[in-house]
């Protein structure tokens, strides 16, 4: 593979394999991005290192191997402010459906491990919000419509959610309790 790399890209590489203190694997670059495949060992010291370094994770994709296999490669993109390239690891999950989360070190990985774990079924061990992000909680548990296995039909839907969904309480000036009615019906302004 002819691998083209401008010096954006060469010194975001070296300060990833400084990191990581492994031979990665080099996947693909684009005028601003690098893919490199990672152990998870290293990714556990990546990481940290990388929100110390004020990276921030700008995104989080999963896909699943072609049939026959039974595992997942995500995907997690991360940009740091000033440079234009855009760093990606990817990550393999093995023929678990489980791996670690980094909400912990990255917050905003919540949601994208949320939706992750909605459309395909990926627990993320030590995730602090569990919760389903894009799937109401009338959908009963194992269902999944991203996997390649999903066959699309009728569904049995959960007649009332086993777990209430706990909201936010705020208090203070300037806040005020609004119903669900209230947030539906349309805001009429006079002047």
């Amino acid at each position: 593979m002819d691998i083209k790399m401008n010096e954006d890209i060469t010194e975001l590489l070296s300060t990833v394999s400084s990191i990581a203190q492994e031979k990665l694997e080099i996947l693909s670059t684009r005028e601003n991005e690098i893919y490199l495949r990672i152990s998870e060992t290293g990714f556990k010291e990546v990481c940290p290192a990388l929100a110390e370094r004020k990276f921030s994770l700008i995104g989080l994709f999963c896909a699943e191997a072609f049939e026959g296999k039974d595992n997942f490669t995500l995907f997690y993109a991360f940009k740091k402010g000033g440079m234009s390239p855009v760093l990606i690891l990817v990550r393999e999950t093995g023929n678990e459906k489980r791996i670690t989360s980094i909400a912990e070190t990255f917050p905003s990985a919540s949601w994208f491990e949320r939706e992750v774990r909605d459309g395909f079924g990926i627990e993320f061990d030590g995730a602090f919000d569990t919760r389903r992000l894009f799937l109401h909680e009338c959908y009963p548990e194992g269902f999944h419509p991203l996997l390649k296995s999903f066959k699309n039909g009728p569904i049995s839907p959960v007649e009332a959610p086993h777990k209430e969904y706990k909201f936010r309480q705020h208090k203070g000036e300037g806040v005020y309790p609004v119903s669900y009615t209230h947030l539906t019906l349309p805001t009429i302004y006079s002047v």
